[in-house]
């Protein structure tokens, strides 16, 4: 995620820092700065002197301001267009104070992620909606510093809801009311009537799974396993991630499962990254070497010239600095699912199951 800056220079003008700052974006159309704007236009060569005034500002870097203007600073309503670099194509619709984000905005990302909501000296904070284009999940709820905190719920493409607390970006778990029960969730599902029932099963079933005796969570688990049971939803034998999430007694459509497949698909992509930076720090290395073999090429031309002519002057020297040779990437991994339970996932070539 990114992060950008604009600040005022005494040589009359703004400069754009650009820093971290998290992808955010929201539908076009939702502002027409120069229609609502009810300022005068701004006038004088150099827009550290325009106040109270509505003007457009080419930045250095070729990014462009137009907006209201106080104090020589972007403030108000506007919007930023970012030119060539990093940035390109990402466009901020909102309110500006004191050159940053503050207020109520939208933010449109080139690559199709956008965000409408709260800002805060630059970052995303509050209450906002954030879109992921490339695989069509939102999320809604509460922001920190650019990261999701506090009470959301993220939707997934295929279907699949978290709903309860955020974390850095991270799902906590469902909220609970006062007398523990799950609380902004509805459901369907009829009471289970446990008395008469054996649960044996599931009891030793959580048992193993790690669960303690007598806590929450221990009871939590026996009763999903007996919904499960009453339910009687069949596995799908294609699916071995569906499988996993199932061992450790999460049913679909329930925030657990969620957060398993979540883990899951977490662990394929950090394997993946992991995987495309050790090939890219292989080719760097395979660089060197030849670079190496190169350098040796041409000393051993030149002592030889040296050698032909009797020239007298010290033998070239090549750098034979080879660097660190490369790390495979560690191919087991743990996650910590709902209830503190751990799953490992193992990858082998570019294959990565959990278990």
């Amino acid at each position: 995620m990114k992060k950008k800056y604009v600040i005022t220079t005494k040589s009359g003008g703004h400069r754009l820092l650009r820093s971290f700052f998290m992808l955010a974006v929201l539908s076009l159309g939702c502002l027409d700065i120069n229609a609502q704007s009810k300022l005068p236009a701004c006038k004088g060569e150099y827009s550290d002197q325009w106040n109270n005034c509505f003007g457009k500002y080419s930045l250095g870097a070729g990014d462009l301001y137009v907006g209201e203007f106080k104090d020589g600073h972007m403030h108000g309503q506007g919007s930023l267009t970012y030119g060539p670099g990093s940035w390109m194509g990402d466009k901020y619709v909102g309110t500006f104070k004191k050159n940053l984000m503050n207020g109520k905005g939208s933010y449109f990302f080139s690559n199709g992620d956008r965000y409408e909501g709260g800002w805060l000296d630059g970052k995303i904070s509050g209450t906002g909606t954030y879109w992921t284009a490339s695989d069509g999940s939102k999320y809604v709820g509460e922001w920190t510093d650019h990261k999701k905190n506090g009470k959301g719920v993220l939707y997934f493409a295929d279907g699949r809801v978290l709903d309860g607390i955020f974390q850095d970006n991270n799902y906590i778990g469902p909220v609970l009311g006062s007398n523990n029960q799950i609380m902004g969730q509805s459901s369907n599902k009829k009471p289970i009537q446990t008395s008469g029932i054996d649960s044996s099963l599931e009891e030793a079933t959580c048992a193993e799974l790690g669960f303690k005796k007598k806590t929450e969570a221990y009871a939590s688990c026996v009763l999903e396993l007996l919904v499960r049971k009453e339910a009687n939803v069949p596995q799908n034998a294609s699916d071995p991630d569906d499988a996993t999430c199932r061992k450790y007694g999460f049913k679909p459509k329930t925030n657990e499962y969620a957060t398993c497949r979540q883990q899951i698909d977490q662990a394929r992509s950090q394997a993946a990254q992991q995987q495309a930076q050790y090939l890219q720090q292989q080719r760097q290395y395979q660089a060197q070497l030849d670079e190496q073999q190169r350098q040796r090429s041409v000393a051993a031309g030149m002592a030889l010239f040296q050698m032909g002519t009797g020239i007298a002057s010290g033998a070239y020297n090549a750098n034979n600095s080879y660097g660190t040779v490369p790390t495979p990437p560690n191919p087991n991994r743990t996650y910590i699912l709902p209830g503190g339970r751990t799953m490992n996932c193992s990858t082998t070539g570019t294959v990565t199951n959990c278990f």
